[in-house]
């Protein structure tokens, strides 16, 4: 009789192989029922729903909702899909926020499906999914697919939400603005649906942004159809940003409206500058001193991650920093030659042998979950190269099957 390592060994092989692919939301089809109720008791599956979990690790605290959330939408697309084939699409405003790279998980996300029943689902964490039925689906012109999630394009999404999105979201909806470079599809949406009331909006939005150009073009285009167009500005309640840069991702956009929204209160709470050492000496006997306090008094964690990536580094660091938001007591870092480190410090007042066999597991499954990730985004060439070498001369590829998905050349866009 197998020992109880031996048949979790079994079931893990199980999960390993559903996981090549990258997936982390499985049906509980895909696995038999043994399998399936001993990695929910050892803590590799939680149950998301009747007939779905989602891959999590023991380490993981009860009451952690990271697994569950960096699966959300990877969850949503394929219950979608399961349920609803390809007849389905995210609300307006959720796909706005997609565009707009928001990341905060909603607590309920809204699905439009002629095959819906106007009922919600509950899910993980006091999260939900309901879905409305509609009695058929937009025009393809007005969907679109991004990261296997199917939502309104930008401009059919802006024709279709409430006013009040543009100052309950206003950064998502600036950001949205700032990037339609071209309004001529927004033009065509808002002259076929006759929308002369959003037009009005819309304009007033663009006005408040700066950008008078795609304000004045709207309005011009309503009246020459004889609509009758009313600017109002969306934004009204809120101080005028001015026009911000394009042609830059969402993520920089974001950070600059924060920063533009924040500023005079961050600067208000900041303390005076304390202005230079009066005695230098003295000065560095003191950061001397709290060195070494702190080390005494500190329990360091450090563990190589992976050496400098070779290409693709904007995405590859981009992903390390919202890898480090989901993560517990350590984080990626670099070193001054861009190799990453599983990095982290605890001090010694916390410092018991769960804490640390917590932390310990947390750095094992961060390395191991992230592993394969790290490699495509940073060495997706020379995984590629090494794949034609191999098969060239007859050798191997078991250890690169992994990589299968982009590195065959099948599968290389």
């Amino acid at each position: 009789m197998p020992a109880p390592h031996d048949k979790l060994a079994e079931s893990l092989a199980e999960l390993r192989r559903l996981q090549v692919s990258g997936g982390r939301v499985f049906a509980s089809k895909e696995l038999s029922r043994t399998h399936r109720e001993r990695l929910v008791k050892h803590g590799f599956l939680l149950e998301i729903m009747n007939g779905w979990l989602v891959a999590t690790s023991p380490a993981t605290r009860d009451g952690d909702t990271t697994p569950w959330f960096s699966a959300f939408w990877e969850f949503c697309r394929r219950y979608c899909r399961e349920r609803f084939g390809e007849s389905w699409h995210l609300s307006p405003e959720q796909s706005l926020l997609i565009h707009a790279e928001n990341t905060v998980i909603p607590k309920q996300v809204i699905v439009f499906s002629p095959s819906a029943n106007n009922l919600r689902t509950d899910l993980a964490f006091k999260t939900s999914l309901f879905a409305v039925k509609e009695p058929a689906l937009p025009p393809d012109r007005m969907l679109e697919e991004k990261n296997g999630l199917r939502i309104y394009t930008a401009e059919a999404a802006l024709t279709r939400v409430p006013v009040e999105f543009f100052t309950r979201n206003a950064i998502d909806a600036r950001i949205i603005l700032e990037r339609l470079h071209d309004p001529s599809r927004l033009l065509a949406l808002l002259l076929d649906g006759g929308h002369s009331t959003v037009a009005g909006r819309l304009a007033g939005a663009f006005r408040h942004i700066g950008n008078d150009v795609a304000a004045n073009e709207i309005v011009a285009a309503m009246k020459s159809a004889d609509f009758q167009v009313h600017e109002l500005d969306p934004f009204s309640d809120l101080d005028p940003g001015g026009a911000i840069a394009r042609a830059v991702p969402p993520v920089v956009l974001r950070l600059k409206e924060l920063w533009r929204r924040e500023r005079d209160g961050v600067i208000a709470e900041m303390l005076p500058p304390p202005g230079l050492p009066k005695n230098r000496r003295d000065y560095m006997q003191t950061v001397e001193d709290a060195y070494e306090t702190d080390a005494y008094h500190s329990l360091s964690i450090e563990a190589f991650f992976i050496r400098k990536p070779d290409e693709n580094h904007e995405a590859f660091y981009r992903w390390l920093l919202e890898r480090n938001a989901r993560m517990y007591a350590v984080a990626f870092a670099i070193d001054n030659i861009g190799d990453v480190y599983l990095v982290g410090k605890l001090p010694l007042t916390a410092v018991t042998p769960d804490e640390i066999d917590r932390i310990l597991g947390s750095v094992l499954t961060y390395s191991d979950e992230g592993f394969d990730t790290a490699l495509e985004l940073g060495f997706r060439s020379s995984i590629e190269k090494e794949w034609d070498w191999r098969v060239k001369r007859g050798e191997s590829l078991r250890n690169l099957e992994a990589f299968a998905k982009f590195a065959d050349p099948a599968n290389r866009r």
